[in-house]
C-alpha cells in the first residue's frame, strides 16, 4: 500500500543565495514549492535542497533577498499506509 505523507508549508523571508530558515522542515523531507508570493518569479524548488532540520539552501543559486517565499514540502516517514485505521479516530480510515 502507498504511504500518504503530510504536506507542510510556511512563508518565510527570502535571503541572499545560501541558507534560509524554514521552521519545521526536516532533513529527508521533499521540497515541492519554493515560490515568491510578492513578485512574479518561477518556482525555485529545483535550486534548493534541505540541508539540515529547519534549513533549506541554494548556495550559488538565485537571490531571493527581496522576496517573501512560500515553501511547501512533503514530510517523509510520517505518513500512514493508505487504508489503515486512524489510531486517534478509529471510526475513520484512509479511504
Amino acid at each position: 500500500m502507498p504511504n500518504i505523507h503530510e504536506l507542510e508549508s510556511r512563508t518565510v523571508a527570502g535571503a541572499a543565495a545560501g541558507n534560509i530558515t524554514v521552521t519545521g522542515i526536516k532533513k529527508g523531507d521533499s521540497l515541492i514549492i519554493v515560490q515568491a508570493v510578492n513578485v512574479a518569479a518561477p518556482n525555485r524548488a529545483s535550486e534548493f535542497t534541505v540541508t539540515a532540520d529547519d534549513t533549506i539552501n541554494n548556495t550559488g543559486g538565485t537571490t531571493t533577498a527581496t522576496q517573501t517565499l512560500l515553501v511547501m514540502w512533503e514530510q517523509q516517514g510520517g505518513g500512514r499506509a493508505f487504508g489503515t485505521r486512524d489510531a486517534l479516530n478509529p471510526g475513520r480510515s484512509g479511504f
